[in-house]
């Protein structure tokens, strides 16, 4: 009985990420996104999630960081071409797992809903800054380099750039306001405040 009702929590849990992943396609009627397209989309996020709770069983935020991925992975499949997009998902998926964490970079949001959520990656080009911002609405970024590596000004600098680079590209300048970075060579962290510019001041 009790394996039963764990099986069936489990079961209604992967159906509440998967409600969200067909609620962004739905609500953005994905071009070409035929029955096959949701099929393997679908096949590879289950994979992919299945995995991931069995590498990550007792962390905490395990239910929201599933939960923001297959979402995230909603919004990738807006773009592009229906075969490159399934290949740059799975691609995505792979480097999310714990193996990553010596060898990609990490990007923390925080101060969002949910809070302390993070992605892998190998460059800040391999997610979208804005759609996980629509997403969490976060005001706070902690990136990590891999191992024992650590900031330099140079690329800390770098790297904010390709920030504000994301930002700026769907938003104005009157829109949105990223305030500056600190790198702390030490922890192998960069810091950045994203904050909604202030309304009152166009008024």
């Amino acid at each position: 009985m009790a394996k039963a009702a764990k099986k069936e929590t489990a079961q209604d849990s992967s159906q509440t990420e998967f409600d969200k992943l067909a609620a962004v396609l739905d609500a953005h009627k994905v071009r070409g996104a035929d029955d096959h397209f949701q099929a393997e989309l679908n096949k590879t996020l289950k994979a992919w999630a299945r995995q991931y709770r069995k590498e990550m069983k007792g962390a905490p935020n395990l239910k929201e960081q599933i939960n923001f991925i297959v979402e995230y992975v909603g919004y990738m499949a807006l773009d592009g071409k229906i075969e490159e997009t399934l290949t740059r998902i799975s691609e995505f998926l792979d480097m999310q797992t714990p193996d990553s964490e010596d060898e990609r970079m990490k990007i923390s949001f925080t101060g969002g809903y949910p809070d302390d959520i993070f992605v892998y990656v190998d460059i800040l080009q391999d997610v979208d800054l804005v759609d996980i911002h629509s997403m969490l609405n976060f005001y706070l970024m902690n990136v990590t380099l891999p191992g024992k590596n650590k900031w330099t000004k140079k690329a800390a600098a770098d790297f904010f750039k390709g920030v504000e680079n994301d930002f700026y590209f769907d938003f104005g300048r009157d829109e949105i306001m990223l305030c500056d970075y600190y790198a702390d060579a030490g922890r192998c962290c960069l810091t950045v405040m994203v904050q909604e510019a202030c309304e009152d001041d166009e008024e």
